[in-house]
């Protein structure tokens, strides 16, 4: 049975209308594909455009992936916010530091989306890993924490391999180069997710 209480995941970028809302957006419907409930997944963005829906561009893009925009509104980062969550998922370095610079204690629990991405489909690839794959689905992604920084020297980028770029205001090409570069990463967390599932099957 599943612990009733849902892992909260925050992904953070600037104004919070495009690439953070996207991956909120996207993440919570590939988790609850094979989890549903189990996962509460929210937005927020350093210099947010609060109250804003996302951009006409990331809506579509964000239905084309199988994910709703309906109701979304964008806010503000802050500590409050930052309380409740059990994972950060930056989607840049720069936010990141913005991250640690509001809560220094979320620490062991913020990386940039891309680099989380590298990290997760190392440990859903190897078959010794240190997760418990019969826990609840918040006690796997709770393991699943340090089971990553305890691989984070295997898989140590730049800012070209973590950061994703801002399509705001840009035209569709830039959309699809954030849409690429964040792709691997949303995978490799549904594959681990699915993983979890058919361990318990």
């Amino acid at each position: 049975m599943e612990s009733p209480s849902p892992f909260r995941i925050l992904t953070v970028c600037t104004g919070n209308v495009c690439r953070s809302a996207m991956v909120e957006r996207v993440l919570q419907a590939m988790l609850d594909q094979s989890s549903p409930g189990s996962f509460d997944v929210r937005s927020a963005g350093t210099h947010a455009l609060v109250g804003q829906s996302m951009t006409a561009e990331i809506a579509q893009l964000v239905r084309d992936a199988g994910g709703s925009d309906t109701g979304f509104e964008s806010r503000q980062l802050t500590g409050q916010v930052l309380a409740e969550q059990d994972l950060v998922l930056a989607l840049t370095r720069e936010h990141r530091a913005k991250v640690l610079e509001i809560s220094p204690k979320h620490l062991r629990r913020t990386f940039t989306l891309r680099e989380f991405g590298r990290m997760v489909q190392l440990i859903t690839e190897e078959s010794g890993s240190a997760i418990e794959w019969s826990a609840t689905a918040y006690d796997r992604w709770k393991q699943l924490i340090p089971a990553v920084t305890s691989v984070r020297h295997q898989v140590i980028g730049t800012a070209a391999d973590d950061d994703v770029v801002d399509p705001y205001r840009r035209d569709m090409s830039v959309h699809h180069q954030m849409l690429h570069q964040i792709e691997p990463a949303l995978a490799a967390l549904s594959g681990f997710q699915t993983r979890s599932v058919e361990a318990q099957a």
